[in-house]
């Protein structure tokens, strides 16, 4: 699933890229604030810690841009596991990547372009030596900032985003019929194990055809 999640990605992205003219590349810097995990697993503490990545974003129509992102945050960990017997105490290193496609919305054009976003993708932590583990969840990112540009190709881009992973609870379908006919329908539950705040930054390379 997350490997055909990232190929839809792509072709989705390609496809836009060869439509549109305005393309920008933006490398990215920032701080990534981390919490807990608090379940029935255990719960897990993770360090603040920087993050890094870049961006692809391709105009769609006027003020409005497609983005697929990518960040990397290297972080460490330390919490309980909890057991029937007896807890364990872990630690170690971590290490988060995001990949996401979705929207971007400049309110206004000039120099200055205030924006939001809002994006999807998937989620990867992993980690290795004693406590090794891979997981990748489903997220959610939802973010503003603005892009400060200096001439028509280099500008600055701030930004501030809540990156939301998510755990899929419980999915149950249902269908019966009684004196209104036959009804049928669906549905699905998450959590957000974890949110991570972002606060980052980076120069904006624009490609004007």
């Amino acid at each position: 699933m997350k490997k055909i999640t990232l190929i839809l990605s792509f072709i989705a992205l390609g496809t836009t890229i060869k439509a549109q003219n305005n393309i920008e590349l933006t490398g990215t810097y920032g701080l990534s604030v981390n919490g807990s995990i608090d379940n029935y697993y255990g719960q897990i503490d993770m360090e603040d810690a920087a993050t890094y990545g870049g961006n692809l974003s391709v105009e769609a129509k006027d003020l409005t841009w497609v983005e697929f992102t990518y960040n990397r945050s290297e972080t460490q960990f330390a919490g309980i596991l909890y057991k029937v017997l007896f807890n364990e105490e872990i630690s170690g290193n971590m290490v988060m990547e995001n990949y996401q496609i979705g929207g971007v919305r400049e309110f206004k054009d000039g120099k200055v372009k205030p924006f939001s976003f809002f994006k999807l993708g998937v989620a990867r932590y992993y980690g290795e030596g004693k406590n090794r583990f891979d997981s990748w969840r489903f997220s959610a990112n939802l973010g503003l900032g603005a892009k400060i540009f200096f001439n028509d190709i280099i500008g600055i881009r701030l930004q501030t985003s809540l990156l939301m992973p998510m755990t899929i609870d419980g999915v149950g379908i249902y269908a019966g019929a009684g004196s209104g006919g036959v009804s049928s329908g669906g549905g699905a539950t998450f959590y957000v194990p974890i949110v991570h705040w972002d606060l980052s930054g980076g120069l904006i390379f624009r490609i004007s055809n």
